[in-house]
C-alpha cells in the first residue's frame, strides 16, 4: 500500500524504526517531510525524470529523501554513505543531480567545488551547527514548503 493512503488513514501508526537508536517516524510524519522536500524539488524546477542525489548513512532522513524522490517520479540515487568525497563526487556527476541532500557524519564539504553542476545543496545539519560552505540547512530550507502533496504526484512506483 502506498505510504499516503497509510498516512491519510492511519497517521500516528509507526512506519519506520531505526534498529541502533530507536529513532521513530509516524508515517505522518513521513508524508508530511517526503511532501515539503518534494513540495521543494517542483519549486527548484526540478521535475519528473530529472535527477536527485542522496549522500546520507542509514537513517529517518534517507528514507525521507526516497519518499520525496518517489512521489515526484525523479531518478534518486542513494549514494554510500561510506564513499570518499571523490568516489561520491564521481556518482553525483555522472547521475547529473541537481540537488543532494547530505549529512553530518559523511564526506560532503568537499562536493559542491567537484559538482559544479548541482544547483541546490541540502545539508541535515546537527541542532545548533552550521552546514558547511556551499549548503543550506535541510531545516530551513524544507520549512518554507507546504507539507501538502505535489500537484503531479505519482500514486505509486511505476504508475502515474
Amino acid at each position: 500500500m502506498y505510504a499516503a493512503e497509510v498516512a491519510r488513514t492511519d497517521p500516528d501508526r509507526v512506519a519506520f524504526v531505526m534498529a541502533e537508536t530507536g529513532e521513530q517516524l509516524t508515517f505522518g510524519e513521513f508524508d508530511r517531510c517526503a511532501n515539503r522536500l518534494a513540495q521543494l524539488y517542483r519549486a527548484q524546477g526540478i521535475k519528473e525524470g530529472d535527477h536527485v542525489a542522496h549522500f546520507l548513512p542509514n537513517s529517518l532522513e534517507a528514507l525521507v529523501a526516497s519518499g520525496a524522490g518517489e512521489r515526484t517520479g525523479l531518478q534518486y540515487t542513494p549514494i554510500d554513505f561510506h564513499l570518499t568525497a571523490d568516489e561520491a563526487a564521481y556518482v553525483i556527476n555522472d547521475s547529473t543531480a541537481r540537488a543532494v541532500v547530505t549529512g553530518d557524519g559523511v564526506g560532503a564539504a568537499e562536493l559542491p567545488a567537484r559538482c559544479p553542476n548541482v544547483e541546490r545543496w541540502l545539508f541535515h545539519a546537527a541542532p545548533g551547527a552550521e552546514p558547511p560552505a556551499g549548503y543550506e540547512r535541510y531545516d530551513d530550507a524544507v520549512a518554507a514548503f507546504p507539507d501538502t502533496h505535489v500537484r503531479d504526484e505519482k500514486l505509486e512506483i511505476g504508475r502515474a
